[in-house]
């Protein structure tokens, strides 16, 4: 579900629980409890992300772009790093929220840059691809079984489709 379709449906009473992110998960917790949150899972070792996509005909033709792209997540991640007031302050707008608010909603995330992403635990490298595979391939598992896809392609697939050349600045 969307986040305001989670929130919705929570209002309403029809669904019991949610993962989802703040603020939408802010005015869950208003009558709910967390139960468990990404960082505890990263600790168990279970991978959750925030994930960029683009096609084939996309990277083939504007790999430039690509590396601008990751090369500005990358600034944001120092930025948030190096002054969080500064960071906070800036996304107070786009979240719609107080700069506390902010503050705290960044808090809740793990900030991973470009060489922490390219490790064998996230995305990896070209020639050796992460564990972020095997995490895509273990949630199409789960959504099979909830009848949400119909098949799952084996590990090979998804390590083509992970492109972390992007990761690597020049």
């Amino acid at each position: 579900m969307k986040p305001a379709d989670m929130l919705a449906a929570w209002k309403q009473g029809q669904i019991d629980g949610g993962y989802v992110w703040y603020p939408t998960l802010g005015e869950m917790v208003k009558d709910g409890n967390i139960v468990i949150t990404s960082r505890d899972l990263a600790q168990d070792g279970i991978l959750t992300a925030d994930v960029g996509i683009a096609t084939k005909d996309f990277i083939k033709k504007h790999p430039d772009v690509l590396k601008q792209y990751i090369k500005i997540l990358d600034e944001a991640v120092g930025s948030y790093r190096s002054s969080k007031d500064t960071a906070a302050d800036a996304m107070k707008n786009e979240l719609n929220v107080s700069k506390e608010d902010a503050a705290f909603f960044m808090d809740q995330l793990i900030w991973l840059d470009a060489k922490e992403q390219a490790s064998d635990q996230y995305l990896g490298t070209p020639d050796k691809k992460g564990a972020f595979a095997k995490a895509l391939k273990d949630t199409a598992e789960f959504l099979k079984t909830q009848k949400a896809i119909q098949t799952v392609p084996d590990l090979k697939a998804y390590e083509d489709a992970i492109a972390p050349q992007f990761l690597q600045q020049d």
